[in-house]
């Protein structure tokens, strides 16, 4: 019988499933759930997809039967099924033991293991297989709470449900992908509502990302709400749309079955305490998402506003700024050292003032990186710097650009490694450090002190500012990066933002709050114009100093 081989005469003939409504089924392939299958059976070589689905789409039972197809007709087909938590790992193991339930007698296969933690297709007498062999075929169960979860024997094929919630993606991804050799005819199929930008969901997004931009290869797929049959509902009359309803069927092809439905399932989360910090609409736009940007923007607590952070993520994938580094006639040695991790979007101009926020690494290989954002004072950003450095030789390049740009106000980072950076910029004269005054709470007296001194209040103060010019439009950012960056900042149940290794971030609030402070400056009258100059051919910014500055004639911008 040559059709079981066929994937489609199998399912449509032979796997059934328990349907909520109307019990026992015959599986009946939807459209989006064909186009999955085809564009699975299209990838050459060895098959790996991330699938990014909207809830209740059917993705588990469509993955699940495309496996299990392959277990009952083929041999050496042995694979793992896994889920996030206990209860969904029993759930994709009802699943396979479902179809294996209802096949007809004739094709059900010799079955050695049949129990919650596996299912094994094999002669049940292990001193006959050498005469009557089983398939050799089938598939184990583990959840995703053990980071040594998926590490044991090898296999074909893995089925990893609902990808995005695994606490311990990176071990467990290490042991599965080491199981699975990279040959054709092997599988791995990450299948997934999404669960934000930051933490627990953050490697999937990125995984998912580096898919899209064919970096990885994982192949993405995504399904959008609308496209599942069942969600859709008759409306009693003709409704009147909203504004936002009207938008939406320009862009997408939604019905007015849709948008009802949509409506009555809104109307469900309204007293529905879970994820309060999302309005009903946001968490169906989390749940049931129209697009891939559309499924991470809206799951988390972000920081930055979503809607803009997102339009500028759009904006500059479409439009890339040129980087025109090369075109000037920049000679310095150090920021030649460091050349090929910096991008100049605009030169400096005679008479603008510019600031440079900086977050400082320790500049070990496998650590954080440093980054500078450079901006003028109409918060057009003009430059940035990111990678690995050392702290002192960040001071340094610090003044090199602080010097391309007209002596720019240094807002450098003083936790941790930022005193060194900031004792490298002090000791080599540069005119302009941003200082704070401090106040001894013992003995009243004030002193200066150099950079910014991250606490837990002065942080909210400094994402504040950055978030204030991104919302009200002052802020043009250029570096796609940095936006990305900010769709993954989070604040936490206990409502603590968490900006450790968001470098490029910190660089940008450390900016804006420069120019803050300026503005302030100005209004007291204690503005000084920066000194006007280019660091020409064969000149060092560190040469320019020694002839303008004296020792211990430093300008403290405060």
């Amino acid at each position: 019988m040559q059709e079981i081989f066929n994937y489609y005469f199998y399912a449509r003939h032979f796997l059934k499933i328990q349907t909520k409504i109307s019990g026992i089924q015959p599986l009946h392939l939807r459209k989006y759930q064909i186009k999955f299958i085809q564009f699975c059976q299209s990838i050459k070589g060895p098959v790996r997809v991330i699938i990014v689905k909207p809830r209740q789409a059917g993705f588990s039972t469509i993955v699940s039967s495309w496996f299990f197809h392959m277990m009952a007709t083929d041999s050496n087909f042995k694979g793992l099924g896994m889920a996030d938590k206990s209860d969904r790992t029993l759930s994709i193991r009802k699943i396979y033991s479902f179809f294996l339930q209802q096949l007809p007698p004739a094709l059900i296969p010799m079955i050695a293991k049949n129990n919650t933690k596996e299912i094994e297709f094999d002669n049940p007498d292990f001193n006959a297989r050498l005469t009557n062999p089983g398939l050799a075929s089938g598939i184990k169960f583990e959840t995703a709470l053990d980071p040594n979860a998926g590490r044991s024997e090898s296999r074909k094929f893995a089925h990893l449900s609902e990808n995005a919630f695994y606490l311990y993606y990176t071990e467990i991804d290490d042991g599965v992908q080491n199981s699975i050799p990279l040959v054709d005819g092997t599988f791995i199929a990450k299948e997934s509502t999404a669960n934000g930008r930051a933490g627990t969901g953050r490697p999937f997004y990125l995984l998912y990302n580096a898919a899209k931009r064919n970096e990885t290869i994982y192949k993405p797929f995504f399904v959008a709400w609308y496209e599942v049959d069942d969600y859709a509902i008759n409306p009693l009359k003709k409704p009147a749309l909203t504004k936002y309803e009207k938008e939406i069927m320009k862009q997408y092809p939604l019905t007015l079955q849709n948008l009802m439905w949509r409506r009555l399932k809104i109307m469900e989360y309204l007293n529905d305490e879970e994820e309060c910090y999302l309005t009903p609409e946001e968490r169906f736009k989390q749940d049931f998402p129209l697009s891939d940007e559309e499924a991470f923007l809206h799951t988390g607590q972000p920081v930055f506003p979503h809607e803009v952070v997102n339009k500028l993520i759009s904006s500059l994938t479409n439009f890339r700024p040129n980087d025109i580094k090369d075109r000037l006639k920049i000679d310095d040695q150090v920021l030649r050292q460091f050349w090929d991790q910096l991008s100049i979007y605009t030169p400096q101009r005679k008479g603008k003032t510019y600031f440079i926020g900086a977050d400082v690494a320790e500049g070990l290989a496998q650590g954080d990186s440093s980054s500078a954002y450079v901006m003028d004072q109409d918060y057009v950003q003009v430059a940035k710097w990111h990678g690995k450095i050392d702290p002192d030789m960040f001071g340094h390049l610090l003044i090199a650009l602080g010097m391309l740009y007209n002596d720019a106000l240094l807002v450098i980072e003083n936790n941790n490694m930022g005193h060194t950076t900031i004792t490298t910029v002090k000791n080599n004269y540069y005119p302009r450090i941003f200082s704070q005054t401090v106040e001894d709470k013992r003995t009243k007296k004030k002193s200066t002190r150099l950079g910014w001194m991250t606490t837990g209040p002065s942080k909210n103060d400094m994402i504040n500012e950055g978030i204030a010019r991104l919302r009200d439009g002052n802020s043009k950012i250029l570096d796609i990066a940095l936006p990305t960056q900010m769709s993954t900042v989070t604040r936490g149940e206990n409502g603590i933002v968490e900006v450790n290794g968001k470098d490029r971030v910190v660089a940008y609030c450390l900016a804006c709050i420069g120019r803050a402070q300026y503005s302030t400056s100005i209004r007291r009258g204690n503005n000084r114009r920066p000194l006007a100059g280019r660091i020409t051919t064969g000149q060092s910014a560190h040469d320019r100093w020694a002839r303008q500055n004296k020792k211990g004639s430093q300008d403290i911008f405060d």
